[in-house]
C-alpha cells in the first residue's frame, strides 16, 4: 500500500537551510512580527502633558561622544580581524 502522502517536499526544505531558528526569526521580523509595537501608541490612553520636555543641544555632549567614538575605534577596532 503506498504512503498517504510524500516526504521528498519535507526533505528539500530541511535541506534548504529553511527549517533554522534564524530564518524563522528573520522571516517572522520581515513581515511584522513587531508591528504590535506601531499599534500600542495607539492603544494606550494619553494624559495631558503638564509640562512639555524641552532638549537643548550642548557641545560638551558632541565632544564627549567624538572622543568616545575615537577611544572606541582605536581600542577595539585594531582587534576585528576580516577574513579575506
Amino acid at each position: 500500500m503506498p504512503p498517504a502522502f510524500s516526504v521528498a517536499p519535507r526533505e528539500r526544505w530541511i535541506r534548504s537551510g529553511l527549517s533554522s531558528s534564524f530564518s524563522l526569526n528573520g522571516a517572522t521580523a520581515a513581515f511584522g512580527g513587531s508591528s504590535g509595537l506601531m499599534w500600542a501608541d495607539a492603544l494606550f490612553p494619553r494624559a495631558p502633558v503638564e509640562r512639555k520636555l524641552l532638549v537643548s543641544r550642548q557641545i560638551a555632549w558632541w565632544i564627549a561622544a567624538a572622543v568616545l567614538g575615537l577611544a572606541y575605534i582605536l581600542i577595539v577596532g585594531p582587534g576585528i580581524e576580516f577574513i579575506h
